[in-house]
């Protein structure tokens, strides 16, 4: 087996393999977050449109 700087060459492929799964699961979780924000931004937008018709509405009545 190769070794390098004493550590098994299937450690070490073992280790490459878990680094590029963990970085493809916080890539999704980054994508998942930055949709429910952007969810949360236009319902928060609509949320602030609607209060703009409303109001007006209200002190007219």
């Amino acid at each position: 087996m190769r070794r390098k700087q004493g550590v098994n060459a299937e450690l070490e492929d073992m280790d490459s393999s878990l680094k590029a799964f963990l970085e493809s699961q916080i890539s999704e979780l980054e994508q998942r977050i930055e949709s429910v924000i952007t969810k949360e931004e236009d319902r928060s937008a609509t949320s602030c449109s609607r209060q703009d018709w409303l109001l007006p509405a209200i002190i007219q009545f």
